[in-house]
Formats: structure tokens, sequence, C-alpha cells
């Protein structure tokens, strides 16, 4: 009896436990972008299947842009939805996807998710210093993924994926 009752306990962590990010509002995820500081924030259009959470690379959420704009340049402010599941205060970070890595950068702006809650959240960030050390090709795409972690990031390092934690795919491109 002992053990069908681990079992089971064990069987719904791996089933329920996942902490996830996805884009919010889930029908028409809002995504904007400035030129600079003194900039306001437009809402960019955004397209593509991402009606469940764009978990998977092949479902992002698409963002494109005038190749008229340097993408580089644009500061970028996501709204996701994230739930915690797990014990710790975490962080929503941002990283490029290169090939089958992930590489974390520098967010301009996140914000901490307490443990075991559900919230509406923003990250802003910059293409710039992670696209001059790998080499961003937006005419075919550039795949950010948005996760969360323990800790917030401070330099562009390869991400460790955890099996419990499912981040949400952006594709970003021009037009």
């Amino acid at each position: 009896m002992k053990y069908i009752i681990l079992f089971t306990l064990v069987i719904t962590t791996n089933i329920y436990g996942k902490s996830t990010v996805m884009p919010n509002p889930f029908l028409e995820p809002l995504v904007e972008g400035r030129l600079n500081d003194q900039s306001e924030w437009v809402q960019l259009s955004v397209t593509g299947d991402h009606m469940y959470g764009a978990r998977r690379i092949e479902k992002p959420v698409i963002v494109e842009l005038s190749p008229l704009t340097k993408i580089e340049d644009v500061e970028f402010k996501l709204s996701t939805g994230v739930i915690n599941r797990g014990p710790y205060m975490s962080m929503l970070n941002a990283s490029l996807v290169s090939g089958d890595r992930k590489y974390s950068f520098p967010a301009t702006a996140s914000e901490f998710i307490a443990s075991y809650s559900k919230d509406t959240m923003e990250i802003q960030f910059k293409l710039q210093d992670v696209c001059g050390e790998l080499r961003c090709d937006f005419e075919k795409g550039e795949y950010v993924y948005l996760y969360i972690d323990y800790k917030g990031v401070r330099d562009i390092a390869p991400i460790y994926e955890w099996d419990h934690m499912i981040g949400a795919y952006y594709l970003f491109r021009y037009k």
C-alpha cells in the first residue's frame, strides 16, 4: 500500500508540478517595442498558431518587423502569464535559441514570481548584445525562449533546462 501511494504521488508531481510561461493575453499576445528610452511603447502585430501557449518551437508567437527597422536596436516588452509551482522565488528570463542550444542573455527589466503562485508578468530586453556574440539572421528569423529560473541572468551563457519548467517561444523576423 505504501508503494502505491508513493508511486501515485511521484506520478502526480511529474504530471501537474510543472512551472510554465505562456503568452498573455492567450489569443493575442502583447508584444511592444521602442527604439530608445524617450520613445513611447508601440504595440507590434503578432501572428502564428500559438493557441497552446507557444510551448513548442513549431508553434511560436511570430513577431514580424519591417526590414527598415534594425531589430537589434529595438527594445522589446513582452507580457506573459507565469505559473511557478516550485518552492523557490523565480525570475522571468530570456534566451536566444541557436541550433539545439539556448543561450541566456540579460534582460533590461524583468520580474520575480513567488513560489507556488500564478501571475501576469512583463519582461523587457534588447537583442543587440546577444546577436553581436551569436550572429543573428532576422531574414530567416531568430527564436527567443522565455523561461523562469531561480536566478537572474547577467551574462550570455547556455542555459540548463529543467524537466519541470516549460517556457514560451517567440520568433522575431523581418516581413
